[in-house]
């Protein structure tokens, strides 16, 4: 009994443990917790009623599987016995055999790479495209056609997918999604060194930058992002929040080692600031979501419908004639 509980009190912090690490652990603790109980339970009720039923009164000569298996156990202990001689013998060595053991053992604890979820192999890339913030959809389309065209020329890519615009965890139209399927294993380099020679193909590139992951069977948080590690800033004033994010984002990208950094901050796109004269525009009857809506209709590359192929899909994307798209002409009638 004192065995079993101090083992429950050692599955206690796990329970009580909070966090990601809390949420790993916390079923293993109650599994453990829960059959150490049932053991105490059988070994004080069943054991007892089964060891009088079926342990029989022992025989005077065993057989030959009993001997040999004393035979094994004996020359174990002999073994031990003969170890346990020599290390009584030389006690300094010991100590000096032990200090140097912990000593390696601390060395290959700082040299042995760690994380918190290993980084699995899938054959899998997860990519996320991003380009000029007031980029169109077709030109977006094109350059990410021609990230498609370089990544297809890498000889362990088997085969690629791709999206551009809002939609599957991308909320503006200069971002894109694509979709790596590398070869088998045994066929192919690793993960990391595809994605680092793909990485080094799609610099030549312009105006289009391509963020890598590999895709992972458990993964923390639903969140899509560009990379692999995100750092949050948040502050109550946007423009403080600019100034500073841009700050630490030239620091992070300054630290060795870190490549894909980036930042998901989109205030560097063109902006034109609109007052509308509500009195002219109530007498025609228009509201201002009505101007809001047009404007966003003219100029914000809105999606308004998907024709599916068998092999593709094409969005349909509203926008004004592109005459009226490089001055103020398309708005002067709501001002």
């Amino acid at each position: 009994m004192s065995i079993t509980l101090s083992l429950i009190a050692v599955c206690i912090p796990l329970f009580l443990m909070g966090g990601y690490v809390g949420l790993l652990f916390r079923e293993f603790a109650i599994a453990v917790s829960a059959s150490l109980v049932l053991s105490l339970v059988i070994s004080l009720t069943l054991t007892p009623m089964m060891c009088s039923r079926l342990l029989k009164p022992e025989m005077k000569e065993h057989g030959r599987i009993y001997r040999m298996f004393e035979h094994g156990f004996d020359s174990l202990l002999a073994a031990y016995e003969a170890g346990l001689k020599i290390v009584l013998r030389y006690r300094k060595a010991t100590m000096m055999v032990m200090f140097g053991t912990i000593a390696f053992t601390g060395y290959l604890y700082g040299i042995i790479p760690k994380s918190f979820f290993p980084e699995q192999d899938t054959g899998l890339i997860i990519g996320l495209s991003e380009a000029a913030q007031d980029i169109s959809f077709q030109a977006m389309a094109e350059r990410q056609q021609a990230l498609l065209n370089a990544i297809m020329r890498d000889p362990d890519v088997a085969s690629v997918g791709a999206a551009v615009g809002a939609g599957g965890g991308n909320s503006t139209v200069n971002n894109g999604r694509v979709y790596i399927a590398l070869k088998p294993a045994g066929q192919r380099e690793p993960i990391n060194a595809v994605m680092a020679r793909v990485r080094t193909n799609l610099a030549a590139i312009q105006g289009i930058s391509l963020y890598m992951q590999p895709a992972q069977d458990i993964t923390i948080s639903g969140r899509v992002s560009r990379t692999l590690y995100q750092y949050t800033l948040a502050d109550a004033d946007p423009a403080e929040l600019a100034h500073w994010a841009d700050l630490f984002l030239k620091r992070i990208k300054a630290l060795p080692g870190l490549v894909d950094v980036t930042t998901d901050q989109l205030n560097a796109g063109p902006m034109r600031d609109i007052t509308i004269k509500r009195e002219v525009a109530s007498t025609f009857g228009i509201l201002p979501l009505t101007v809001d809506n047009t404007l966003g209709d003219a100029f914000g590359q809105r999606i308004v419908s998907t024709m599916f192929t068998d092999m593709n899909q094409y969005h349909v994307v509203l926008e004004v004639d592109p005459k009226f798209q490089f001055g103020p002409r398309c708005s002067t009638a709501f001002m």
